[in-house]
C-alpha cells in the first residue's frame, strides 16, 4: 500500500521492475550513482513501460535533496557497514510513521552485518531478517 517508494541502488533496473509490479500505483524514484548504469536501467524501464522517476547521484546528496515522507525505502549499494548505518539513520528521520526500509545483502561481509547491528540500534517499532534482507518499521 506504498504511495511513496525510493531505491537506493538502481543498477540495471531489475529490482526497480519488481518493485513497480508490486506497487503498481506507487510514487516511485529510484536512485545510481552511475550515469551510465541508470541509462540501462532507463531502457529496461521503457521497455516494460514502467514509470519511475530516475534520479542519478550518490546516496546521500539524493536523501538531502529529496523530499520525504517514504512509506518504504529499499536499500541496495554501498556495501560497507558504515554506509549502511549512515544511510538508515538518514533514512529513518524521512519514514513516514510505519514506513519500512529494506536492507539487502546484510549478510554480505562481516562489516556489513556490524553495519546491520548499528542499524538494529536506531528506535524501530519493529525488525526481523528474511534471507539476505534486513527489514525494519518505523
Amino acid at each position: 500500500r506504498a504511495a511513496r517508494a525510493l531505491e537506493l541502488g538502481t543498477h540495471l533496473g531489475l529490482s526497480t521492475l519488481y518493485l513497480a509490479a508490486a506497487l503498481p500505483t506507487c510514487e516511485l524514484h529510484t536512485v545510481e550513482a552511475s550515469a551510465g548504469l541508470a541509462q540501462q536501467a532507463a531502457k529496461h524501464f521503457r521497455l516494460f513501460g514502467v514509470r519511475v522517476q530516475q534520479h542519478v547521484a550518490r546516496f546521500e546528496e539524493a536523501l538531502q535533496r529529496l523530499p520525504g515522507s517514504w512509506d518504504l525505502v529499499y536499500l541496495d549499494g554501498d556495501h560497507r557497514g558504515e554506509a549502511l548505518y549512515r544511510y538508515a539513520s538518514i533514512v529513518w528521520e524521512k519514514l513516514a510513521p510505519g514506513g519500512v526500509l529494506v536492507c539487502d545483502d546484510i549478510f554480505w561481509s562481516a562489516d556489513m552485518y556490524r553495519g546491520w547491528q548499528k542499524v538494529l540500534t536506531l528506535p524501530w517499532q519493529a525488525h526481523f531478517v528474511v534471507g539476505p534482507f534486513g527489514i525494519l518499521q518505523r
